[in-house]
């Protein structure tokens, strides 16, 4: 993991968030006035794709369920912390009860793959 890198805007600074769970998946740019970027003050988001070098740290850790923080900077994804246990913002809870349940099948997913 490396050092925090912010990608800078006019407006602020921007990180992004990788939240997976099997083969579901949602990643947002969220964009902060503050350097620090918490999702729970942010002024704008949008979703993002998730770059192959990520896919790849995350087969190599082996996670099946989790997020991945990280930038983009000088054109490849910076990884700044990989969580197992993934919490979320108190007043995003509505924002996530929606990507929620689609993760849920990922969790279904890996069920099956077990057996």
């Amino acid at each position: 993991m490396e050092k925090f890198i912010p990608e800078r805007e006019p407006d602020g600074f921007a990180v992004r968030f990788w939240v997976f769970c099997g083969e579901r998946e949602r990643c947002t740019r969220y964009v902060s006035p503050n350097g620090l970027v918490k999702a729970s003050e942010t002024i704008r988001r949008e979703p993002v794709p998730v770059p192959d070098e990520l896919r790849e740290r995350r087969r190599e850790l082996g996670f099946d369920y989790g997020k991945f923080d990280f930038v983009m900077h000088e054109g490849r994804a910076v990884l700044l912390d990989a969580n197992k246990t993934p919490g979320r913002p108190q007043n995003l809870v509505k924002m996530f009860a929606a990507g929620a349940s689609d993760l849920t099948h990922g969790f279904e997913g890996l069920i099956h793959r077990a057996k």
